[in-house]
């Protein structure tokens, strides 16, 4: 908990200094932690920001790709997770 509390934090300061690159990061970060908790809808929510978010850093993109399909195969939902690669990648 503490992490998401720091990650959240985190995610807030980007918000109002107007760190745009860094909000997907951070919204990754959160997302790892509720993947981690079980929370996977609300993970997933918070990648689907993070996609909107992350046009042209691919490193984040991967790690948005690969915390999404864990949430959708968890949720087994396997052919979700293969929509976000085929749109995405």
């Amino acid at each position: 908990m503490a992490a998401r509390a720091h990650y959240l934090e985190a995610l807030a300061l980007d918000e109002r200094h107007d760190q745009a690159a860094m909000i997907p990061t951070d919204l990754n970060n959160i997302a790892s932690v509720q993947l981690a908790m079980g929370d996977y809808a609300d993970a997933l929510a918070n990648l689907k920001r993070a996609f909107v978010f992350c046009t042209i850093i691919p490193p984040v993109r991967v790690k948005l790709l690969g915390n999404t399909g864990i949430a959708w195969m968890k949720l087994g939902q396997l052919d979700k997770a293969m929509d976000y690669l085929r749109t995405y990648l």
